[in-house]
């Protein structure tokens, strides 16, 4: 059945409907960004006076820049994709070489470096494939100014 009423649609229609799916699950990714971006964020004063002999300042740089990224690096994604995905992307290169230059120790640790690192490298990995493939920006440009007031 599918397979029928996809046969009766124009090439020009099939490129609009994938665009339009592949600027969905787009947004979705750094939606789910932004939402992800938010408890670092919240972290961030807590992150800038806890700088000592457990906490290095590398370890707090990487933190505060981890923090002060994720939020809006995926809020400036709808924008410029591959700037964004660019800056998540020496986020999470930075805190892995904060991870290398002082271990993490405890499996909580652990987690938050997974999370820390993981986060921003899975959306600048994916803002950087998406680009790369072709897909459609996140907001569309070629759209008309929609009037406040409709006739």
């Amino acid at each position: 059945m599918l397979k029928t009423e996809e046969d009766g649609l124009t090439e020009e229609v099939k490129k609009q409907l994938r665009d339009d799916l592949r600027r969905f699950w787009s947004r979705l990714v750094y939606f789910l960004g932004m939402m992800a971006g938010f408890l670092p964020l919240i972290t961030l004063p807590a992150n800038l006076f806890t700088i000592g002999s457990t906490n290095p300042a590398i370890v707090a740089f990487a933190q505060v820049f981890n923090a002060a990224t994720v939020l809006p690096a995926s809020a400036l994604a709808y924008w410029q994709r591959r700037v964004a995905s660019l800056w998540l992307t020496v986020d999470a290169m930075l805190g892995i070489f904060a991870g290398m230059e002082h271990p993490v120790k405890g499996v909580e640790n652990w987690i938050l470096f997974a999370l820390t690192v993981g986060i921003p490298l899975l959306l600048g990995g994916f803002g950087l494939i998406t680009e790369w493939t072709g897909w459609p920006p996140l907001l569309d440009r070629k759209q008309k100014a929609r009037t406040r007031f409709p006739n």
